[in-house]
């Protein structure tokens, strides 16, 4: 009766292949992929939005600096009087160099290049199904 008890223990137990743990493995893997990809397309969704409204904001506040730092005054007269800035460009390009937002100018090229990243992430993603961690 053991002998017998045991071989039906046997015949009940629930015996998984390699190929159904393999499909387990997969499944899951491909369930864990699929959530990574949502996640960063939101992120890359999210992150293009804010670099284009902070570009929005930092090209408004360029835009409204520059005639106040005598910019638009020195490239003026760069074409009024090409003659002397010949003689004296060391000094003009300095005063130009000096008139400039360099920090609107620097925040705004970051934005372009975090907006292009991201951009260019989502139509990889787009295309290719899924990311690239390259």
């Amino acid at each position: 009766m053991k002998g017998s008890s045991i071989k039906d223990l046997f015949k009940e137990a629930s015996y998984h292949s390699e190929m159904k743990l393999s499909e387990d493995i997969w499944r899951t893997i491909s369930k864990k992929n699929e959530r990574l990809i949502k996640i960063m397309s939101w992120v890359y969704l999210s992150s293009s939005i804010l670099s284009l409204t902070g570009f929005i904001f930092i090209v408004r506040d360029l835009i409204v600096k520059l005639p106040q730092t005598g910019f638009y005054e020195y490239m003026s007269l760069l074409a009024s009087d090409g003659k002397y800035i010949g003689t004296y460009w060391k000094e003009f390009m300095l005063s130009v160099t000096e008139s400039l937002p360099v920090t609107n100018i620097t925040l705004s090229l970051l934005l372009v290049f975090v907006l292009l990243f991201s951009i260019r992430k989502i139509i990889l993603r787009k295309y290719k199904g899924s990311f690239l961690i390259a």
